[in-house]
């Protein structure tokens, strides 16, 4: 099987483990800036899993549409993956990487929208 090897120009990372774990049942998570900071209100969850068939909450359980993940790792060593002007060697992930990721998912659906389908 095929997998990623760390090398002088890339860094590879476990993403496994439990991250914080909130469901967007009214959609909103973008619009007040969910990804800025810490969620309000989080529960733990572990990564790979599919969240509906962890938790006994009938809300989380009948969910379907977006959920939000975040996590802090500490790095010990610097590499290019860090958060610019970081100088502690915190990598978190609610800050540059989600924002990228959900202008990618804007992008995917206004061109859905274009398209149609």
């Amino acid at each position: 099987m095929l997998r990623a090897r760390t090398s002088p120009s890339r860094l590879v990372f476990a993403l496994d483990g439990v991250w914080d774990f909130q469901i967007d049942s009214s959609n909103d998570g973008v619009a007040n800036r969910w990804f800025a900071g810490p969620l309000s209100a989080p529960r733990p969850m572990p990564v790979p899993a599919s969240y509906n068939d962890i938790t006994t909450d009938k809300a989380v359980h009948d969910h379907v549409g977006y959920a939000w993940y975040q996590r802090t790792d500490f790095q010990t060593t610097p590499g290019i993956m860090r958060v610019v002007g970081n100088k502690k060697g915190m990598f978190t992930r609610d800050r540059l990487p989600k924002s990228a990721a959900y202008d990618v998912r804007d992008r995917w659906l206004r061109l859905k929208d274009e398209q149609g389908n």
